[in-house]
């Protein structure tokens, strides 16, 4: 099998461009993530890989860059003219324009940058080129698991990845994300919850996980050991419910040494075809940072966030109806237009007044309907006494208090997910 070392930096479309690769007709594998130029270089003097990908994103990226990672072919994508023109200019040989929704095509680009083959082999007719040419090979359990799991969901309805992103202020995010959750499990989903908020994890305190709450970790280390299956997956969530699992995460920003990008898409890779609904309660931001304890760009919080936020069919955008809140929420819906992310996108307001159909004015709306490519804005009643009546069981507001209003609300709200 041809090993692809994708060295695209952060960019939106790399959970997506790893997904193609990876699909088991591409008989591609993926054997490292790389998000600067040095990590790619180390990657290929220790795995030896076929081709490494590479894109303007990629940090560091200079003409001395194909010779850097001399060893292995380069193959270098671009989604616009001006970035194709860049990457010629600094020498690269295989340069391909590729479509952000379909990156499938990709692998196509390894047929057309392939050497020619051997003068006087055999060719069958319409065989595929050598490059790409599946070989026997022996399939790790794992790896036939994940298969076996993808080959089920083929023909079956559309599996979800629900982000829930918002803004600074505390919009509810979690206390939404675990009501979403459990709302789909209950009406048949299988759904796992995972709490990939690096700044104030709160999935395990909402409901009262204690010592299972580091599930995320668990499974962070499966992927180190390249052990990820739906089964470990479940064996490392703590069991909420009949059909809700959920991996907690007690790591704070000390946890992205160990949940690494490549490592957190991964699992929700492996999760989306184990599960019918995937929960991720994410980050309040994807600002860059100015600091970076680690000293590695690829491993803050925004850049985790950002990836995942690629990776979501859907997106729940959390927001407040205080002026102060809407202005956080036009900004929470710019950087989802400057990621380029391609889910379809609802604004869920939070803790609105009673009475009132809906707290946002015509004005603002239509400014919110320039950043929503389906414009729905959900609004959630004010109701701190079932919330504090979840948070003291321990249980999701929709499960404690099921007849409350803002239960209503949630229920409404998945019913236009599924």
């Amino acid at each position: 099998m041809t090993s692809v070392v994708v060295a695209v930096g952060n960019c939106p479309w790399e959970p997506k461009l790893v997904a193609a690769l990876s699909h088991p007709t591409s008989a591609l594998q993926v054997a490292r993530r790389c998000f600067y130029l040095a990590d790619a270089v180390a990657a290929v003097d220790l795995v030896r890989p076929d081709w490494v990908v590479v894109s303007p994103n990629l940090t560091d990226l200079s003409a001395d860059t194909s010779a850097l990672l001399k060893g292995a072919r380069v193959l270098a994508l671009a989604t616009t003219e001006d970035e194709e023109r860049h990457l010629r200019a600094l020498g690269f040989a295989d340069v391909h324009q590729v479509e952000v929704n379909a990156l499938h095509h990709v692998v196509k680009a390894f047929d057309v940058a392939a050497p020619p083959s051997t003068p006087g082999a055999p060719t069958a007719p319409n065989a595929p080129p050598a490059l790409i040419e599946r070989p026997t090979t022996v399939t790790s359990s794992s790896e036939r698991s994940n298969e076996e799991a993808r080959a089920a969901s083929n023909g079956s309805t559309r599996r979800l990845v629900i982000g829930v992103y918002g803004t600074a202020g505390a919009p509810g995010r979690s206390s939404i994300a675990v009501g979403v959750s459990a709302e789909m499990a209950r009406a048949g989903l299988k759904t796992l919850l995972v709490d990939a908020d690096f700044g104030a994890p709160a999935v395990g305190a909402l409901l009262g996980l204690n010592g299972e709450s580091n599930g995320l970790l668990k499974a962070a280390r499966l992927v180190e050991r390249g052990g990820l299956t739906g089964p470990t997956i479940e064996q490392s969530a703590a069991r909420v419910g009949p059909n809700l699992l959920a991996l907690g995460n007690q790591s704070s920003f000390g946890g992205l040494t160990r949940v690494a990008i490549g490592g957190a898409t991964e699992l929700i890779s492996v999760a989306q075809a184990n599960f019918e609904c995937v929960v991720i309660d994410l980050g309040c931001s994807v600002a860059p940072v100015a600091f970076d304890p680690f000293g590695h760009a690829g491993l803050s919080g925004p850049h985790l966030t950002a990836q995942l936020l690629g990776m979501c069919t859907d997106v729940l955008v959390c927001g407040l109806p205080s002026p102060l809140g809407v202005t956080r929420l036009i900004t929470a819906l710019s950087d989802l237009v400057d990621l380029k992310v391609s889910a379809t996108q609802r604004v869920v307001l939070n803790r609105c007044p009673r009475g009132r159909a809906n707290a946002l004015g015509a004005e603002t709306q239509a400014l919110i309907a320039t950043h929503v490519r389906k414009t729905e804005v959900v609004s959630l009643p004010r109701d701190e006494r079932a919330f504090l009546r979840a948070e003291h069981a321990g249980k999701a507001v929709v499960v404690a208090s099921p007849r409350s209003p803002v239960s209503r609300g949630i229920r409404k709200l998945c019913d236009s997910l599924r």
